[in-house]
């Protein structure tokens, strides 16, 4: 893997590290409530799977 394919890499990662707490911080404002819990996790789930 040359240089730019590993730094395109590294920021992949660090988006997808982004989105998951941004994720992770709406399931935290949702735990009140379970049923939109589990709809928002199904979110999250499906969201990671693409």
């Amino acid at each position: 893997m040359d240089e730019g394919q590993e730094e395109m890499n590294n920021q992949e990662f660090e988006t997808f590290k982004k989105m998951l707490v941004l994720h992770l911080e709406e399931l935290k404002g949702l735990e009140s409530d379970p049923k939109a819990w589990k709809r928002k996790l199904e979110t999250v789930i499906e969201t990671l799977k693409d």
